[in-house]
């Protein structure tokens, strides 16, 4: 079944396999209201563009954030003490394909629902990184943080 981009109209709980939006970002949005739903966190992945001038998008992946290899096998180039990082990654298989058809128009492609890991309980769906944003109001409060700090320095500097 194919689905058109606004969240009340999909059902997320299951495939999002057919589901279309103007935007890969809309798309993004859904799977993220998905991943929410079922206890897990996402990020962006792959990204392929077309070879013309302006090299627009063709393809995108959305991943489960547990996706990808874990990084203990990779050689170390610095002396630097090592850090202490809990392991996230588990190889994953859960994404989402989306890609623009010739109409412009951004459908979901493949959806593996698959996950090799446990799921968070629904009191910590809002906890994952995907999950949380900075609203308008916290978004100016850090602007005008940042907008006086620098002119402190500037001022203090003269």
């Amino acid at each position: 079944m194919v689905h058109n981009c606004h969240v009340a109209d999909v059902d997320i709980s299951g495939s999002l396999l057919g589901v279309f939006a103007k935007t890969s970002e809309e798309l993004y949005k859904i799977y993220k209201k998905h991943s929410q739903m079922l206890g897990f966190s996402i990020r962006r992945n792959g990204l392929r563009r077309a070879d013309l001038p302006g090299r627009p998008e063709l393809e995108r992946y959305f991943v489960c954030s547990c996706a990808g290899p874990h990084a203990n096998g990779k050689k170390r180039t610095s002396s630097a003490p090592t850090r202490l990082v809990p392991v996230t990654r588990s190889e994953c298989k859960a994404r989402v394909r989306v890609r623009v058809n010739g109409d412009g128009v951004w459908v979901v492609q493949a959806h593996v629902l698959e996950h090799n890991h446990s799921l968070t309980p629904p009191q910590w769906h809002n906890n994952h990184r995907s999950a949380r944003q900075i609203n308008h109001a916290k978004s100016d409060l850090m602007e005008a943080m940042a907008r006086t700090f620098i002119q402190y320095t500037i001022s203090s500097a003269s």
